[in-house]
C-alpha cells in the first residue's frame, strides 16, 4: 500500500552533514525517519484518533520503514482521545509489521493514562514501553535496531 492512498505529504530535508531526513505529515501526526534510523511519530496537538487517522499514521510509518523493520518512538503528548477501533488497529499485525520495538513518550497525565490503557488492553506484538524522556526511549530502542 502506498502512502499516497491516504493523502500523505512526504518531504526530505538536508542537514549540515548532508544526511537526508524523511518526513511525512498526516492530519493527526508528523512522522520522521531520523539519521539514527529511528522513526519518530509525533501526534499533533488536539489529536482525536479514529480508524481513518490511525490507518494514515501507519501508512506513513510503513512508507518510512521502506519494507523493513525499524524502532519507533510515538510522542503521544498531542493526543486527546483514541477510539476503540483506532486502538485495536494500532495493535494489529498489519500496523505493527514494520516495528522492531515501540517506545511511547508520555508527559501529560492524559497521555500517560492513554498509554497505560493501550498497553493494558492490547497485547503488543513487539517490545513496547512507556517513557517520559526521549533520550531514555532512544537508549532502550538501540537494543532493538536492525
Amino acid at each position: 500500500m502506498d502512502g499516497k492512498d491516504f493523502g500523505l505529504q512526504t518531504t526530505e530535508t538536508q542537514t549540515e552533514t548532508l544526511s537526508a531526513e524523511r518526513q511525512i505529515t498526516t492530519q493527526t501526526a508528523e512522522s520522521v525517519l531520523g539519521e539514527d534510523g529511528i522513526v519518530r511519530v509525533r501526534m499533533l496537538p488536539g489529536t482525536k484518533e479514529d480508524l481513518a487517522s490511525a490507518k494514515a499514521t501507519i501508512a506513513a510509518l510503513s512508507e518510512l520503514c521502506d519494507g523493513g523493520k525499524r524502532a519507533v518512538i510515538v510522542d503521544m503528548a498531542g493526543t486527546l482521545s483514541a477510539t476503540q477501533d483506532a486502538r485495536r488497529y494500532y495493535s494489529s499485525e498489519h500496523a505493527t509489521d514494520c516495528m522492531t520495538a515501540c517506545a511511547m513518550l508520555v508527559g501529560s497525565p492524559l497521555s500517560k493514562v492513554l498509554g497505560s490503557f493501550f498497553l493494558g488492553l492490547n497485547k503488543p506484538r513487539h517490545p513496547m514501553r512507556l517513557f517520559t524522556s526521549e533520550p531514555e526511549a532512544v537508549s532502550w530502542l538501540k537494543g532493538y535496531q536492525t
